[in-house]
């Protein structure tokens, strides 16, 4: 609240993958059913390194130089959830480019 930023803000979320049921859960608790999901494709197709890899992919989205996949519906995003497993729910941080 504090923030100002409300679920609908969110471009792209990365959510802990440990067992892809847990995914749809998250997006409901987060709220981000408009956010594009794990566009990196979450552990399911990674090393589970504790969200490590998570945090890198939304930096990597968010840079201006990203491109392809890592494109938001063709665009840049401006704002990313990443967040930890909901059985540990310990950590989540909103991540935006720097301004210039």
């Amino acid at each position: 609240k504090a923030a100002r930023v409300r679920p609908c803000d969110v471009d792209v979320a990365f959510l802990n993958a440990e067992t892809s049921a847990l995914v749809p859960l998250a997006v409901r608790v987060y709220g981000v059913a408009e956010a594009r999901v794990n566009p990196h494709g979450g552990q399911l197709c990674e090393a589970a390194l504790d969200g490590v890899n998570d945090v890198a992919a939304a930096v990597e989205c968010l840079r201006p130089v990203a491109h392809g996949a890592r494109r938001v519906e063709g665009r840049m995003p401006r704002l990313a959830l990443v967040a930890g497993s909901l059985l540990e729910p310990t950590s989540a941080v909103l991540l935006a480019p720097a301004s210039p």
